[in-house]
């Protein structure tokens, strides 16, 4: 009855100890905010593909994201910090897969919004110049395509004009510019093809857009105190047991 006992008030002393240590934690943890924000990748001519796609935006975007978190520490001032945000992580719209949402903790509301505006506006820039170069060879290309179709249409109104003036004078020599005019006709078929295409994909053309701009947090996400009291009475009971474990193997060395 006595060995009861005194276990009975180990362990509860010993659960009440780590209920106050999760407590103080929960006291003593910092609080973060946390902003958020919505990307919408933007689509451009792929010239692998001839088609259009992202550009790899969001690609980009989780690269440079598990870069930033790979950044634990830096050099300022000759001094080693902690990096000026938490915790950064993005996350893809199950409903849409241009959209990606984007979210950094920081320990202070104003910080978290300005480290994420920051990001997205880097994120924007390099987005931008890609962009931008595929929208230069894209030009090109549609430029080489109209130049050869005017080539094509020009070079069909020659060979119809010397298969007129052939045709009474030499009826092979008509006979063989009327079968390159076929094949000539057939390039020019297939360049105004590549052409509506390329229209298509102009039409679909746009930039990387920022849909939701970083919010600015107002209510701090606090530690969990529940998660807190049980790891803490955990860590209690399981103190109490080895204490009532050695204390008991100490009094039957002892008898």
């Amino acid at each position: 009855m006595v060995i009861v006992t005194r276990t009975t008030k180990i362990l509860g002393l010993s659960m009440l100890i780590g209920l106050l240590i999760g407590l103080v934690f929960y006291l003593i943890l910092p609080k973060q905010y946390e902003t958020r924000a919505l990307l919408k990748s933007g689509v451009a001519w792929n010239p692998a593909t001839n088609q259009a796609d992202g550009f790899d935006t969001l690609v980009n975007v989780v690269t440079q994201i598990n870069m930033l978190k790979k950044q634990i520490i830096r050099e300022e001032a000759g001094f080693i910090r902690p990096y000026r945000f938490v915790y950064l992580r993005g996350q893809p719209d199950p409903a849409d897969s241009t959209h990606f949402h984007l979210f950094l903790r920081a320990d202070g509301s104003s910080v978290a919004k300005d480290e994420l505006t920051q990001i997205l506006s880097d994120i924007l820039e390099k987005d931008r110049k890609s962009f931008m170069i595929r929208q230069r060879q894209f030009q090109e290309t549609v430029g080489k395509k109209r130049d050869e179709l005017h080539q094509s249409k020009a070079q069909i109104g020659q060979l119809q004009s010397d298969i007129a003036e052939l045709i009474s004078t030499s009826a092979s020599q008509a006979t063989l510019k009327w079968f390159e005019k076929q094949a000539v006709e057939k390039k020019r078929d297939r360049l105004s093809g590549e052409l509506t295409h390329l229209k298509m994909i102009a039409a679909m053309a746009k930039q990387t857009q920022l849909l939701v701009e970083p919010t600015l947090p107002l209510e701090p996400r606090t530690p969990n105190l529940h998660y807190l009291l049980s790891v803490g009475l955990a860590f209690g009971m399981i103190v109490g047991l080895v204490v009532t474990a050695f204390l008991g193997s100490r009094e039957r060395v002892s008898n």
